[in-house]
């Protein structure tokens, strides 16, 4: 477990150049996939979030072709996307369309899974597949449907006509 809690007395960021010590504040995994913008661009300094890569576009497309049934044309556009993570040398036996890898349903899952992972887009992506609140890992299934967030009171209050439709939200 690494903390980072110093500020740095010439940025004045926390954690930048400072050392690392153990503790438990920051127990678990924080998510840094995209760089920081710089300081003189004026803009949030934060993290530049991207709400839609040139990835997405080709994994929903093959998903589309997937649901057709064409999993050949598929895993060609998988392909695309996943041959930058291996070596030339490797890509033969992590390919789909070549035959490394058969394209199952649960197999395209979890490479959106993989693709995606920390840009808020797997609660989706299960609720469209039919999967969400299924059992994974060490969590047993949800015994209550969670895939419809639940309408805040004042909206409830403020209209009679609306209804909740959320489970166990009712009013």
């Amino acid at each position: 477990v690494a903390r980072f809690s110093e500020r740095n007395s010439a940025t004045g960021r926390w954690g930048e150049g400072s050392m690392v010590q153990t503790g438990e504040e920051n127990s678990g995994v924080r998510f840094n996939k995209f760089p920081f913008l710089s300081e003189a661009s004026g803009l949030w300094h934060s993290q530049s979030y991207p709400e839609m890569r040139l990835a997405e576009v080709y994994y929903s497309l093959a998903e589309i072709y997937f649901r057709e049934g064409n999993v050949a044309k598929a895993a060609e556009l998988m392909d695309y996307v996943r041959i930058r993570n291996y070596e030339p040398e490797d890509w033969a036996a992590h390919s789909y369309s070549q035959g490394g890898i058969t394209l199952t349903e649960q197999e395209f899952i979890d490479d959106w899974g993989r693709e995606f992972l920390g840009e808020c887009k797997r609660r989706t992506f299960l609720i469209r597949w039919g999967r969400f609140g299924q059992a994974w890992w060490n969590k047993e299934a949800d015994t209550i449907d969670r895939s419809i967030f639940p309408m805040p009171r004042r909206a409830l209050d403020a209209n009679p006509l609306l209804e909740q439709k959320a489970p166990g939200f009712e009013r």
